[in-house]
């Protein structure tokens, strides 16, 4: 008969690798989960035989090796000055959306958070990875930067002859990698 272990101390092992078991908690994400105990995702995966991203509250995922000092939310910066600040799914939220409200790219949000897809989840918390430089939009008060409020049927194409300008601008102003946008977005006009 097979024992299935509950523990969270590490359970004794063979060579240098050590195991513990980790609870899932509302809001966890295996991101989150790997990042805190300095394992990636797909080791999460592979270790807990998932064939998806989903996790359940109370589901006991086990851990091997990592870092056992509790690990780091967020990777060292390796350029310049970066800032991490965590964001929170919420219904109707997108990529591109969140992106476009935090100053930074949508293949930047996904690369901080291990996303492979598109796809993210209500409660999910996200990495937000942001460079001085990217904040600088602040700046341009004194030069006229308007804003426009996504409501529904808009389009890029409809934004951008509306203040006169082409869709790639559009695109640009608002670090947008794709033409999806969604009712509410606040979106640059320059």
């Amino acid at each position: 008969m097979a024992t299935i272990r509950l523990t969270t101390t590490p359970a004794p092992s063979t060579g240098n690798t050590s195991s513990s078991t980790y609870t899932v908690k509302s809001g966890d994400t295996l991101t989150g989960i790997a990042s805190k105990n300095g394992v990636s995702v797909s080791d999460l995966k592979t270790w807990n035989n998932l064939k998806t991203d989903m996790i359940y509250v109370n589901q006991a995922l086990t851990i091997k090796g990592g870092s056992t000092s509790g690990g780091t939310t967020t990777p060292a910066p390796s350029t310049g000055n970066t800032s991490s600040s965590t964001y929170t799914v919420k219904s109707g939220d997108t990529l591109t959306g969140i992106a476009s409200k935090n100053g930074v790219s949508v293949s930047d949000l996904k690369k901080s958070n291990n996303l492979t897809s598109d796809t993210i989840y209500v409660g999910q918390k996200l990495i937000v990875k942001s460079t001085i430089t990217a904040m600088a939009p602040v700046k341009p008060t004194t030069t006229n930067v308007k804003s426009h409020k996504v409501v529904s049927n808009d389009t890029l194409w409809d934004i951008a002859q509306k203040y006169g300008m082409s869709v790639s601008d559009l695109k640009a102003a608002n670090y947008l990698k794709s033409d999806v946008i969604f009712v509410g977005q606040s979106l640059i006009i320059k």
